[in-house]
């Protein structure tokens, strides 16, 4: 899938609540199946959850878009790292052996 395509397709997952981002990472942790990554996130806060969702077992997707650009697909500035809660998904997002 190319990325335009992913990021609509991340875009429509946010919208029908089966993705999360920002602080609700945390508490989603435990219902998560996959992290997507931005390629330049790099913060405190994105190491600390990458490290909880790889204490989890929860694969991380390092994608190939940066955070403007899943940002602007979920309606927001920047987004660092989003949290897929549905497993359904994983096939559509072509992630299924993650």
């Amino acid at each position: 899938m190319d990325s335009g395509r992913e990021l609509g397709f991340l875009g429509i997952l946010f919208r029908a609540g089966k993705l999360t981002i920002g602080s609700r990472i945390e508490t989603s942790l435990r219902r998560g199946v996959l992290l997507v990554k931005a390629k330049d996130a790099d913060s405190r806060e994105s190491r600390r959850l990458l490290s909880k969702a790889a204490s989890r077992s929860i694969p991380v997707y390092e994608a190939p878009y940066g955070k403007a650009e899943l940002g602007r697909a979920l309606g927001r500035e920047e987004v660092s790292l989003a949290l897929l809660t549905d497993k359904k998904a994983l096939k559509g997002l072509g992630k299924e052996n993650a």
